[in-house]
């Protein structure tokens, strides 16, 4: 009986855990509540020199900081440039019953390229995240195990970390002045953790936990094209195109479940057995993307970028829980952004002559529609680019402030702050030759 009633309740509570009936302790607490769904919340990548836009890049290149937006960007750079992003974001989630707060520390990128013939030919090796899951849920209900007995009360507690990352390597080349090309390879590896552990009203029944874990790998492949044209509509101005596309990539996967067990009167860890469905092989596919972007510079300090992003979450499949895969609708987002470089001012000095300021707005239609109302975001972002006075290296520093999801049909809304750090390096590991 014990066996078919942890049986009954993983099942149970593998169905309900993500389901959007809401009470003060169903919002996130410790990442969105919104990634408690099949992959988790696609984790966009943002190159250093654009993230104060809250933009992607793919339209826009700076010499001496690292591009992920965009392998065309590869082949352009004159140094061996390297970046690490970090980030810290902070949700306040409300639903209709109440409100909760929440924090998380997240890896945005990291990044090295290097020039194997400067200015043609370059090369870049990259870990970024794809998908992030990241949430604690608290869940209560009941059971009948016994008809001559009064039913037993349980709570469920979730805890849920990972999700989908690459590791990326490629190349980029400059065809011509205008025109340059660019192509990566990636390792897709999914690491989705789920913990759970419930709790009884009654001392019949001891408390049950385990440690869900779904596992895979897959190849991925990803093509960039950027051109720029100067003296357009004034002398000195510069229009930059990009634009890239990431094939779907299927991620052979494995799901299993480990448990603490009494056996012999001795705590062990132990393998989950379930029914037909509950574990064992499984598929996730990342869906199709695009991203399209243009800027316009009239000069070397100012510049406007718009972005376009799509993905076809219609496509992506999730086989371990068919139910959330019906939520995946395609993703849309568009993004506004402005940047001013002080630096470029011959009148400027001091620390504020050697900084960067850049703002933009995103909107993003989501990639989830629940009760047919789609979880929209709108951010606002905004931030400052340090220049090294005595080097070629700089810090990026951003702020965003937005709002997803919805209280209508018993929804969350979350409002979002966010802070990301990027450290840019440039020429850090060889020391330029005199007479180069």
């Amino acid at each position: 009986m014990e066996k078919l009633l942890f049986i009954t309740l993983f099942s149970f509570t593998y169905l309900t855990a993500y389901s959007q009936s809401t009470t003060p302790d169903d919002v996130a607490r410790s990442g969105s509540i919104y990634s408690s769904l099949g992959l988790g919340i696609p984790a966009d990548i943002f190159s250093p020199y654009s993230i104060g836009m809250g933009l992607t890049g793919v339209s826009n290149f700076d010499q001496l900081s690292a591009s992920i937006s965009n392998p065309a960007h590869w082949g352009l750079g004159g140094y061996t440039v390297g970046s690490l992003s970090v980030g810290l974001n902070s949700y306040r989630a409300a639903d209709n019953f109440g409100t909760a707060t929440s924090t998380e520390f997240i890896i945005e990128n990291f990044q090295v390229v290097l020039p194997i013939q400067k200015g043609r030919f370059g090369a870049s090796i990259a870990f970024t995240p794809v998908t992030r899951t990241g949430y604690r849920v608290f869940r209560q209900g009941e059971i009948q195990p016994d008809p001559d007995r009064n039913p037993v009360q349980f709570g469920t507690d979730y805890i849920g970390t990972g999700g989908v990352s690459r590791f990326e390597g490629g190349f980029g080349y400059r065809v011509n002045d205008n025109l340059a090309l660019g192509y990566a390879a990636s390792i897709y590896i999914s690491t989705l953790q789920r913990d759970v552990t419930t709790f009884f009203s009654s001392t019949r029944f001891q408390t049950l936990s385990f440690d869900e874990t779904i596992s895979g790998s897959g190849f991925g492949q990803r093509a960039g094209i950027f051109s720029r044209f100067q003296n357009n509509l004034r002398e000195d101005d510069e229009i930059t195109l990009g634009a890239t596309v990431n094939l779907p990539v299927n991620i052979s996967s494995n799901r299993s479940a480990k448990s603490v067990r009494n056996v012999d009167n001795q705590q062990q860890i132990v393998d989950v057995e379930g029914g037909s469905g509950i574990f064992g092989d499984g598929t996730i596919e990342i869906p199709l993307e695009f991203n399209l972007g243009i800027t316009y510079n009239p000069s070397r300090r100012y510049g406007i970028s718009a972005e376009y992003l799509y993905q076809n979450w219609n496509d992506a499949q999730y086989s371990f829980n068919p139910a959330q895969e019906q939520y995946y609708t395609n993703r849309n987002r568009i993004g506004i952004g402005a940047q001013y470089h002080a630096y470029e001012n011959e009148r400027s000095s001091g620390f504020f002559g050697n900084l960067r300021y850049s703002s933009g707005l995103s909107y993003d239609t989501g990639h989830l529609k629940i009760d047919e109302v789609s979880v929209e975001t709108l951010m606002f972002s905004t931030g400052v680019g340090v220049l090294s006075p005595r080097g070629a290296s700089s810090v990026d520093l951003s702020f965003q402030l937005g709002l997803r999801g919805t209280k209508s049909n018993d929804l969350v809304q979350e409002t979002i702050w966010g802070f990301k750090l990027s450290l840019n390096l440039a020429e850090l590991m060889f020391i330029r030759q005199r007479f180069q």
